[in-house]
Parts: C-alpha cells; structure tokens; sequence
C-alpha cells in the first residue's frame, strides 16, 4: 500500500515536471519566433525604446521568495503589479545553469520549477557566480512559466 502511493505520488510529480517543461519550451518557441520575424531596424527602434522605458520606470525591488509567493497566491494579480515592469529580485542563488536556447540563468531561492529565474545573457557573469551566494539582478519580470521568469535589461 505505501509503495502504491509512493508510486502514484511520484507520478504526479513526474507529470508536473513534464507539464511545465513542455509549456518553457512553448514559451521559449513563442519568444524565438516573435525575436526572427523583427528586422534589425526594426530591433534596433525597439532596444531603444525598451532602454529608454526602463531609464523611466521605477525599478520594484522584492525579495524573490516574495515574488514567488505573490505569484502563487495569485499568477493574474501578479502579472497585473509586476509583468512587464523592471524588478530587481533578491536572495540566494539555489540553481546556475542553460536553458533549452544556451542562454544562462541562474535560480534565487527555490528550485528550478519552484523560484525566480533570471535570464542573464552575459556568460561571463554568470561563470562568476555560485551557489549559496546572495545576489539581486534588475531585469523586466515576464511573468510565471513554471517558475517567475525575469530576463535581463
């Protein structure tokens, strides 16, 4: 009996991961084909705009348990106070690693499915970093897909 549910209990998770891997790599599809239909003028405009957006805006600071937590509580609340906004989450650094594009990221307070990760699109940061370190990063909050996803300004 406890092994049956060890089983049945393991195959909830396995399917969760599987669920939220499958929706990253829809998002990451989405983003990717979104970035190859814009011309380089085009991007160029756009960088501008989204630099000088950000040189506007008030940059939130929160704690990334925090922001986990807001997002948990309630995913449409919390994309309504902070998706598409800049925020410098703060914590402990729990996970280094590569998505599925080889752009590196690194996890603050949670594991990877669990905690906000930041995309940083500088490898030379990132090989600087390591685990257990406290860290904050400014970057545009793009909401929860499996975990709250921030890419970097």
């Amino acid at each position: 009996m406890e092994q049956k549910k060890k089983l049945q209990s393991f195959g909830r998770r396995e399917g969760l991961v599987i669920f939220g891997v499958i929706l990253f790599v829809i998002f990451l599809m989405h983003t990717h084909s979104d970035n190859a239909n814009i011309s380089n003028r085009e991007e160029t405009t756009e960088t501008a705009s989204t630099t000088s957006q950000a040189a506007t805006q008030q940059v939130i600071d929160i704690s990334a348990k925090q922001l986990y937590k807001e997002y948990e509580a309630n995913e449409v609340a919390a994309d309504q106070k902070y998706k598409g906004k800049t925020v410098r989450p703060y914590g402990t650094i729990t996970s280094i690693g590569k998505d599925i594009t080889g752009d590196p990221y690194i996890v603050l307070d949670g594991p990877y499915l669990d905690g906000v990760q930041i995309v940083i699109k500088n490898p030379d940061l990132v090989a600087s970093l390591h685990k257990g370190q406290q860290y904050a990063y400014t970057g545009t909050c793009e909401g929860k897909m499996g975990n709250v996803q921030i890419t970097g300004l």
